[in-house]
């Protein structure tokens, strides 16, 4: 009994662990997507032939994204926060963070909760919905 108890708190602290390795990643404060971003940030959600998003990463004062796709949804998990920054970084040469994982925006700003309905989006929402959207979580100001 005693092993099945150790074995069970062991696998809890590895599992809780792994989560919060990769909530480091995900940005937090204050952030203000500009119009090219917030158009990029839409094509990602939408995602493209058969591919659906994965994770998306902008600069923090954000001007710039980049974003990755999976072939399936099934087996999406994301790839390596650490790798991920790395990559958006060189690509943007500025700081980035984690905005988004699949269709649900992650960044904790205050207003945006981070998970749950409220930070969803789906591909079938229109523009207008999405910047919408944006501007209520506190991520856009036209």
């Amino acid at each position: 009994m005693k092993k099945i108890f150790g074995i069970s708190i062991f696998i809890f602290l590895l599992l809780n662990t792994v989560v919060n390795a990769n909530t480091k990643y995900y940005g937090r404060g204050d952030l203000q997507l500009s119009k090219s971003t917030v158009d990029y940030f839409i094509k990602y959600i939408r995602g493209e032939r058969g591919k659906r998003p994965s994770d998306f990463y902008v600069t923090l004062d954000g001007t710039n994204a980049v974003y990755w796709f999976c072939s399936a949804a099934s087996s999406c998990t994301g790839g390596s926060g650490q790798q991920d920054i790395q990559a958006c970084e060189r690509t943007t040469g500025k700081q980035c963070a984690k905005f988004a994982f699949k269709r649900s925006v992650k960044w904790k700003n205050g207003i945006n909760p981070g998970k749950g309905k409220a930070s969803r989006f789906t591909s079938k929402m229109s523009d207008e919905e999405m910047y919408k959207k944006l501007t209520e979580l506190g991520f856009y100001n036209n």
